[in-house]
């Protein structure tokens, strides 16, 4: 029996967190929930990006940066979708954010979540 590769082991965590960040975004809107969603996309965040990295490596291709990760899942179309705002918004709140910036994001969230849905499900067919 092999073991699962590193790619397999990442696409695992990713799909837990964006289960989780799903059930975060359910919540009512609260400070407190508004906060929590946007670290939990965070978390999605770097989830995803590590697992394109590893799929891009077992591929051959070498990431220099996050913008890499999401331009070699549009090249192997994993993603058909932009995902400049997911990165931008990611880029303003990876290392804290005030309330007037979690207000300017939060609402964007739902969609964030959608696309790394849908990258999970189109990634993990071809695993």
């Amino acid at each position: 029996m092999s073991s699962p590769s590193k790619a397999q082991i990442l696409l695992t965590h990713l799909d837990w967190n964006i289960q989780h960040f799903e059930q975060i975004l359910n919540n009512d809107k609260t400070d407190y929930y508004r906060d929590a969603s946007i670290q939990r996309f965070c978390l999605v965040f770097d989830a995803a990006q590590k697992s394109l990295s590893a799929l891009a490596e077992e591929k051959g291709k070498t990431i220099q940066s996050v913008d890499d990760c999401f331009q070699i899942a549009k090249e192997e179309k994993w993603t058909d979708e932009t995902y400049d705002s997911v990165i931008s918004d990611y880029q303003l709140v990876k290392d804290g954010f005030k309330p007037d910036l979690a207000e300017t994001v939060y609402p964007r969230l739902s969609n964030h979540y959608s696309f790394f849905q849908k990258l999970y499900t189109t990634v993990s067919k071809g695993v």
